[in-house]
């Protein structure tokens, strides 16, 4: 069995609010041809910023892209002394995602999670073969998207609850992890530990303990 090619079963989901966007991925990856769970702790975001997370749905080889592609950007920043934008870097990914997919068109998606610090707001952009879009305030109102085996479960979850832009930190927490669990309980493919960031003025924060404990509070 190839692993590092065939490795997979994953859902990444982002979330749009006030202050910032979270991005957020399970941490399995599963053999899928035989259903075979073969690792659980598997991270699938990636920081490329300051104020940016590339979250990845397909073969594991492309970590190593969106690796470089950090080398690139940090390489930008330092010579520039400033960041490349959320724009910039959705726009590089675009170009970029052809060409990681090989010539067997291996199902590849991204989400780039990130801070605009010119216009003071969270943007998320979802990345794919036949879609590159950003989800916000400028389109049709979905604050949110998702990637993976899961995404169909998971965006059922957020659409399914009349969730649109988050209104709060608490919120968009909330609708993150409910996105997550539904996608899991769904599918057997996608695990139930979770790794995930926020994004906002500040920076980028590891939320992974408050969004893994969100299940411990209501079961308590």
């Amino acid at each position: 069995m190839d692993f590092e090619n065939e490795l997979t079963g994953t859902t990444v989901v982002a979330v749009v609010y006030r202050e910032g966007s979270i991005i957020a991925a399970d941490m399995q990856g599963t053999w899928m041809p035989v259903m075979e769970k073969i690792h659980k702790n598997i991270r699938k975001l990636v920081q490329i910023g300051g104020y940016s997370v590339v979250g990845f749905a397909g073969i594991p080889t492309v970590l190593k892209n969106i690796r470089n592609i950090k080398t690139i950007f940090d390489s930008w920043n330092n010579f520039y002394g400033k960041e490349i934008t959320p724009d910039g870097q959705f726009n590089i990914l675009s170009r970029q995602l052809p060409f990681w997919m090989g010539n067997d068109k291996m199902p590849i998606g991204l989400i780039l999670a990130a801070f605009d610090t010119e216009y003071q707001k969270g943007r998320i952009f979802q990345i794919e073969f036949t879609i590159s879009i950003e989800f916000g305030e400028d389109d049709d109102g979905a604050g949110f998207t998702a990637i993976g085996s899961g995404a169909k479960t998971a965006l059922d979850q957020l659409e399914g609850r009349g969730y649109s832009i988050a209104s709060s930190y608490e919120e968009a927490l909330r609708m993150v992890y409910d996105a997550l669990l539904f996608s899991h309980k769904k599918n057997a493919a996608v695990g139930d530990t979770y790794f995930a960031y926020q994004v906002t003025a500040r920076g980028v924060k590891d939320i992974s303990e408050e969004i893994n404990s969100q299940g411990r509070v209501r079961h308590a």
